[in-house]
């Protein structure tokens, strides 16, 4: 008896251990400035989507495993404003996180997806 509860035990965790290593890892805080993410929120694409509020900018995980708020840096924005967002379907692609991400005076813009654009 003891020896059929301990191959049923090793049975459990042999199928638990492979699954439990391929589940994607969301950061404690994937804010890069050390902020906190703002609670509640999800700008990423779905029907819970949420704006972030002006003052946050939307870090999105590259597999789309998060979708969070996190405080501006003061300094990366860039001056301009971004284009009205073309809707569209494909997949969610964070290309870029702040205007600091991209090069020269293009902008960070969009929610899902961003992507480096000149600004207006």
């Amino acid at each position: 008896m003891v020896l059929l509860k301990f191959i049923f035990i090793a049975f459990i965790v042999f199928l638990v251990t492979p699954l439990n290593a391929r589940c994607p890892h969301k950061p404690d805080n994937p804010c890069k400035n050390g902020g906190a993410p703002l609670k509640g929120y999800f700008c990423g694409r779905g029907a819970s989507h949420v704006d972030c509020l002006s003052t946050h900018e939307c870090i999105i995980a590259p597999d789309d495993t998060y979708a969070v708020c996190c405080p501006r840096a003061q300094s990366s924005e860039k001056p301009g404003s971004c284009p009205n967002p073309s809707t569209g379907i494909g997949s969610c692609l964070a290309k870029c996180s702040t205007d600091s991400d991209c090069p020269d005076a293009q902008k960070c813009c969009g929610n899902c997806p961003r992507d480096c654009v000149q600004p207006v």
